[in-house]
């Protein structure tokens, strides 16, 4: 199968360069191995706004005990950034190309998304820690995209929110190429499982909405659709939705499978439900039934290949 390539944002520091405030590169081998399949876009913040490298470390301050009057303080200098930084970050996502996903550096007070540590402000030195927010690019990358895939490189290391991560920005590659009400029904056939072992009611609407019956124009309807698929994706996937989805698949063969191999197949869902056994070994068996009886509906479902396969097979060589 052929993917384009999706668009991701990544934290420059994030195998790119050595560019963190001591002069390191973080190491990622998820990253490494993701390189070839994207077009990656790379930053910075700090570096971008004129700090050396290495440099003095940086940190948030609040002003206030709601924590939503934020400066950016060099503690050792007494420097101010906050306005610098304040106008890159405006710059920078103003002229930001369409993107599928963005990977930033975890607990940096200029990338970090989910877990910086915030501090309150003490004249001019910061004091004991007050609170937990996002950096100053963090914080606005979430509030400009909040419908993309966003992670932090020490999210990706668990399992299924990187298998999440993936679906996602791949998904969202293959959607900016849609450019027909025809090629957007072909993505809705294609992309049903997968939508359903997400979300079936957003799965069904989407349905209608690429189904086009009120004719309306195509601009239109790839809006509203987009904006039902983000939606789709606002939470990952539970397991009880994609062991259905799979029982569902399933039914495409149980009238052709021996009693022995039907029992067997019901017992390794067992063990995916449990956490015994990882997704790929049920997707495995299922794109063998596909195989062995060349069903072709399932063949052209993308829940079992949603990204290139390469990428976790030579992630798990590089941990192995």
């Amino acid at each position: 199968m052929n993917f384009p390539k999706p668009i991701v944002y990544i934290s420059k520091c994030i195998t790119f360069a050595s560019v963190r405030y001591n002069g390191d590169m973080i190491s990622s081998d998820f990253v490494e191995v993701l390189k070839p399949f994207i077009s990656p876009i790379t930053h910075c913040p700090e570096v971008e706004i004129g700090l050396p490298i290495p440099r003095q470390t940086l940190r948030i301050v609040a002003d206030d005990k709601e924590m939503k009057k934020l400066r950016l303080i060099q503690p050792a200098t007494g420097m101010d950034l906050t306005e610098k930084m304040t106008e890159w970050v405006k710059q920078t996502l103003d002229d930001m190309p369409e993107v599928d996903g963005f990977i930033l550096k975890s607990k940096s007070p200029s990338s970090g998304v989910y877990d910086v540590k915030i501090y309150p402000a003490k004249g001019d030195k910061p004091a004991a820690l007050t609170g937990r927010g996002s950096g100053f690019f963090g914080r606005e990358v979430l509030r400009r995209f909040p419908d993309k895939a966003i992670e932090d490189e020490g999210r990706l290391n668990d399992d299924k929110i990187r298998d999440n991560f993936l679906k996602r920005i791949f998904t969202s590659a293959v959607f900016r190429q849609v450019k027909s009400v025809r090629e957007l029904s072909l993505f809705q056939a294609n992309n049903k499982l997968l939508f359903m072992s997400y979300n079936q009611k957003y799965m069904r609407l989407m349905g209608k909405i690429a189904a086009n019956t009120t004719k309306k124009p195509f601009n239109e309807i790839k809006k509203e659709y987009e904006k039902n698929m983000f939606l789709l994706f606002s939470n990952i996937y539970k397991v009880s939705n994609m062991i259905n989805t799979f029982q569902h698949a399933f039914g495409y063969f149980s009238e052709k499978l021996s009693a022995k191999e039907k029992k067997y197949f019901l017992q390794v869902l067992e063990k995916y439900r449990a956490g015994e056994t990882p997704v790929s070994v049920v997707v495995g068996l299922l794109k063998s039934y596909i195989v062995r009886f060349d069903e072709k509906y399932l063949e052209a479902q993308t829940i079992f290949e949603p990204y290139p396969e390469s990428i976790m097979e030579k992630h798990r060589y590089k941990n192995d």
